[in-house]
């Protein structure tokens, strides 16, 4: 390996071992697992000076998820009002948790000032206390009563 070609892998490793490092992770070197779209788009933004890719990327993957979300909603209430069955409002109470649960991490993440640690988790932080702990119906808007 010439010099140019040692130089080129060190600046490629050096990130990310001094990432792993603070994670308090061991560092295997980069491996070949297929690097992840996201990454990928984010590279290129930062190599090209363009955030086009990384909007339409985001833009796209947001708005599905929360339209198929959405759509669950709409067709639980359906099932709902259709049954009228106490298991048919709990399909549409989880239907309807799931989707602000889904609008409030992507917002959350969104408007995070840093990406939260590797292994932290919203949900047991703070969604699973409002939902394992007793939602309280009454007070809460989107959920009728059941």
């Amino acid at each position: 390996m010439d010099l140019e070609g040692f130089a080129d892998l060190s600046l490629r490793n050096d990130p990310h071992h001094l990432h792993r490092t603070g994670e308090g992770a061991p560092y295997t070197g980069v491996t070949d697992e297929t690097t992840p779209q996201a990454i990928l788009v984010a590279a290129k933004s930062m190599n090209t000076g363009s955030l086009d890719e990384t909007y339409k990327l985001l833009n796209e993957t947001m708005s599905k998820g929360v339209q198929e979300k959405y759509e669950a909603v709409v067709k639980a209430r359906e099932e709902a009002e259709k049954l009228g069955t106490v298991e048919a409002h709990r399909e549409r109470v989880e239907a309807e948790l799931m989707f602000e649960k889904y609008v409030y991490e992507l917002f959350s993440l969104a408007s995070a000032a840093e990406p939260p640690a590797e292994g932290y988790s919203h949900e047991e932080d703070c969604f699973q206390k409002r939902v394992f702990e007793g939602v309280q119906r009454h007070k809460h808007p989107s959920i009728g009563a059941v």
